[in-house]
């Protein structure tokens, strides 16, 4: 499946901090059905994955083996610490980015890092120029809803990590789509 595929992209992109043979503790962020802790077990077996998601009852039954779920209400105040955490298509639907950021990055062990996979701006929006108002308006309510807060430039994405305290050590452009090309 896609999910499947974007899943491994994401945790193969942090493969050079990760030593299969070592134990790592991994919180997916938002992590909805839970699908992400299998791919991450397929690939690195010494994982021990929690979860978290502002929708406690997400969690699918299926996958709640392989995750070991922290309540929503419980998150802020848990001390535990993670080696990775990882955002998959979370961080634009963050009302508060920023603030997210600075509670995760407390939520590290020392050297950790936390990994997001968002979809980018879409490359049609640099042309909006050549485009009529109303053409315009049909591209944003075709890729832009209510429920995506932020499209995430480079630039506003290293911006944002940057006023919470990271540094971008790695990044990647996989697609400028959300969707599949030919969906477009």
């Amino acid at each position: 499946s896609r999910l499947h595929q974007r899943f491994t992209k994401v945790a193969l992109f942090c493969e050079e901090y990760i030593c299969r043979d070592t134990d790592i503790d991994v919180l997916d962020y938002g992590g909805g059905g839970g699908q992400f802790s299998l791919v991450l077990k397929s690939l690195f077996p010494k994982s021990n994955s929690k979860i978290v998601d502002m929708q406690d009852t997400r969690l699918l039954d299926a996958f709640s083996p392989m995750n070991s779920q922290i309540k929503f209400i419980d998150f802020e105040a848990s001390d535990e610490k993670f080696d990775f955490i990882f955002l998959n298509d979370v961080f634009e639907h963050l009302t508060f980015p920023h603030e997210t950021l600075q509670l995760l990055s407390s939520k590290l062990k020392n050297n950790g890092k936390i990994c997001i996979d968002t979809p980018c701006i879409f490359w049609l929006y640099s042309l909006t120029k050549l485009f009529s108002k109303s053409t315009h308006k049909k591209l944003l309510r075709g890729t832009v809803d209510s429920d995506h807060q932020h499209i995430w430039t480079k630039k506003s994405f290293i911006n944002i990590c940057a006023k919470s305290g990271f540094k971008v050590t790695k990044y990647i452009r996989i697609s400028e789509y959300t969707q599949p090309p030919s969906f477009y």
